[in-house]
């Protein structure tokens, strides 16, 4: 089955992405697009930043033109996503060409929030409660502030190999909740019998079925992300 062709504007995005993370690693933590996109990409001499600040410039007046267009490409939720995320890349290429922004405009056209400036006072206070709420252990004198939060974080930490059995036991806990969440009506059970069967029949077994997704394919990918990351989030679609 082919696979359907991108909107031009999200392809533009994902170009201007990739030629910004030739001046920048950092930029592009992984791709999992079409090769030949990063292929052409690669292929091309380094665009200059004062050329990515136009090209970034002319796509976020393109994503709004495309708001009032009769045929436009992208329904508002995905536009308006698209639109932060190239001011984030248009601000990057600004201050790879040199200009310089205040720290403060640079979060908020970068993550979409102003920061508020808070007094030195409000530090204080925070380190207080901090202090007070990570307490040494057997209550006897505190380690300093920072080598106790350290101590809170190593405690959170899963050893590697354990980290497959905490998985699955957690994963057979959802799906108990699951189950008593949503629990089949008394009527429907009655009625469908005990091994209803819906759609296409599956000869093959549940662990070759699963094997058989799509996702299989990241499945090293994602345990190691759990493991280097103390919080991952996973969007998907079905």
């Amino acid at each position: 089955m082919t696979a359907p062709l991108a909107p031009d504007l999200v392809r533009r995005y994902v170009e201007l992405g990739l030629r910004l993370g030739r001046h920048n690693a950092d930029i592009v933590d992984s791709y999992y697009g079409p090769t030949s996109w990063r292929d052409l990409v690669d292929a091309e001499p380094v665009t200059t930043a004062q050329d990515l600040v136009e090209e970034a410039r002319r796509l976020i007046l393109d994503l709004d033109a495309d708001a009032s267009a009769a045929d436009h490409q992208l329904d508002t939720q995905r536009r308006h996503w698209l639109r932060s995320q190239t001011v984030g890349l248009h601000t990057v290429a600004r201050m790879l060409h040199g200009d310089r922004l205040d720290f403060i405009d640079e979060v908020e056209l970068c993550f979409g929030i102003r920061p508020e400036r808070i007094t030195e006072d409000e530090v204080r206070d925070a380190q207080r409660e901090l202090d007070a709420a990570l307490r040494g252990p057997g209550g006897g004198a505190p380690a300093p502030l920072a080598d106790r939060a350290a101590s809170l974080r190593d405690r959170h930490v899963i050893p590697v190999d354990r980290l497959r059995p905490v998985i699955d036991n957690l994963a057979q806990e959802l799906r108990g909740v699951q189950l008593t969440a949503f629990q089949e009506p008394e009527w429907k059970s009655k009625a469908l019998g005990k091994a209803p069967t819906f759609g296409i029949k599956d000869s093959r077994s549940i662990k070759e079925q699963r094997e058989s997704l799509p996702i299989f394919k990241l499945r090293d990918e994602l345990v190691q992300a759990v493991h280097d990351n103390q919080v991952l989030v996973v969007i998907g679609e079905t």
